[in-house]
């Protein structure tokens, strides 16, 4: 009878903990205690396309401009099959390795930081909401605990890397529960091999199928949490319909029954089309501004392929309601093809708050942002904002955003807090232009915010 041999306890590697950075109280701090506050930008590296590592996303040079704009930290996409064979779990590519080590190196040349962050794991990229198989699936958390573990071993002697991200905008299909048990599994894989970097672990952004929304549609206004009324137009049931909608106006009435004034216009062309969102109870139909089908021959708002509740919302066009007054909403509609039992109206929805409703002005960001610093001072921990921005249009004719950004580096920097920009090279918010197809190139680049970040951060 052969004697059975206990199973040996997994060595832990050799590791001079005293090079690394690490947390103390609400700070980031060096090997020497003093205060190191990570200031940089995110490299997408094109994780979204879902493709092989990218080779037009950046290169050595792209390092030394973040030196140049007085950065120190790049929060790092990786997906995971730059790394995992996905017909084969758990066999790793050494094409990861050499992409992953090529970057360390520039980032040592150069005196960045880089940040970790799986924005694409097994079972899905989550902020989209596509990501379900990472929560249904088991097998998928086994592979990215796997996965981190592996980087984590083989990097444990890296303080060039600051830490990990865990998993990207978390969406839990069930509960928050779901998030809490999948980021201790990764932490508790980590912790086997690494003891050091620093882990950076997001609150999930919200638990799928259960996103608050608050309407009402009493009037005269009497409930004082109604803070800020918007149009709502309804096309639900109406198969393989269409029906149009044009020149909205919302009116005002004192609480004599006076008209006061139309507090908003919409007529649906292009300057006020901005913000709408379409819903639909089962996910089914869409809504879109077409050309040439309004009154008029101008631009409708279009729904159609409905076969539930639906409805589209204008988010980018809201107005505060006053106590006591009232509010109609007329426009122009017209149908085509509904299917019987189709309800389709205009109307308003009340969202309401217990909280007063601010202007979007730099105090709007202070109030927004006071609840998680005082946490963060409460708790003892450090806060890490890893993706602010603005997107390219904000940047053109005179919408604000190089006002918007300046306003948060004052805020990030008054109060202590680390922060990545979202993003560095990418079409929709990037530093950077010519997504997918070309290094970035200083001719086509948001050169009023690279000089606002040579400022800024000086």
């Amino acid at each position: 009878m052969n004697p059975v041999k206990p199973v040996e306890k997994e060595k832990e590697p050799i590791i001079d903990g005293s090079k690394f950075l690490k947390t103390k109280g609400n700070l980031i701090v060096d090997p020497n205690g003093k205060q190191v506050l990570l200031r940089g930008v995110a490299f997408g590296n094109d994780v979204w396309n879902e493709v092989n590592i990218s080779k037009t996303h950046h290169d050595e040079q792209d390092f030394v401009r973040l030196k140049e704009m007085n950065m120190n930290a790049i929060r790092f996409y990786i997906g995971y099959d730059y790394f995992e064979n996905p017909g084969n779990p758990y066999t790793y590519k050494q094409s990861g390795w050499d992409w992953l080590d090529q970057n360390i190196a520039w980032a040592k040349k150069h005196g960045i930081y880089l940040i970790l962050n799986m924005h694409r794991p097994q079972g899905g990229y989550q902020s989209q909401g596509k990501g379900d198989d990472l929560w249904n699936v088991p097998e998928n958390q086994n592979r990215v605990a796997a996965l981190w573990k592996t980087l984590a071993k083989k990097y444990a002697n890296e303080p060039q890397i600051i830490g990990f991200g865990l998993i990207n905008e978390p969406v839990p299909t069930k509960n928050m529960a779901q998030w809490k048990d999948l980021a201790q599994k990764i932490i508790d894989e980590i912790r086997i091999v690494d003891k050091h970097h620093i882990l950076f672990v997001e609150s999930a952004i919200y638990v799928k199928g259960n996103v608050p929304r608050d309407a009402n549609f009493n009037f005269p206004i009497k409930d004082t949490k109604m803070k800020l009324g918007m149009i709502a137009l309804e096309g639900s049931k109406g198969g393989n319909g269409k029906v149009y909608f044009d020149d909205i106006v919302i009116k005002e009435y004192d609480p004599s029954g006076k008209f006061t004034k139309d507090v908003l216009v919409n007529d649906l062309e292009k300057n006020t089309i901005s913000g709408w969102t379409y819903w639909a109870s089962n996910g089914v139909g869409k809504s879109a501004l077409t050309a040439g089908v309004g009154r008029n021959n101008t631009s409708a708002m279009v729904l159609e392929g409905a076969t539930a509740d639906c409805n589209t919302s204008s988010y980018g066009s809201v107005f505060i309601p006053k106590q006591g007054y009232a509010y109609q909403i007329t426009g122009w509609m017209k149908a085509d093809n509904l299917a019987a039992g189709a309800v389709c109206k205009m109307r308003i929805d009340f969202l309401t708050t217990p909280n007063q409703i601010s202007v979007r002005n730099k105090q709007y960001l202070v109030d927004t942002f006071k609840p998680i610093f005082d946490w963060s001072k409460a708790k003892n921990v450090p806060i890490y904002l890893g993706e602010f921005g603005a997107g390219a249009p904000c940047f053109k004719n005179g919408k604000g955003g190089i006002e918007y950004v300046s306003d948060m580096l004052d805020i990030l920097k008054q109060n202590d807090v680390n922060f990545t920009y979202h993003a560095y090279h990418e079409d929709s918010f990037g530093l950077y232009f010519g997504y997918n197809s070309t290094l970035p190139n200083p001719n086509n680049s948001n050169v009023a915010l690279i000089n606002l970040f040579k400022e800024k951060l000086k």
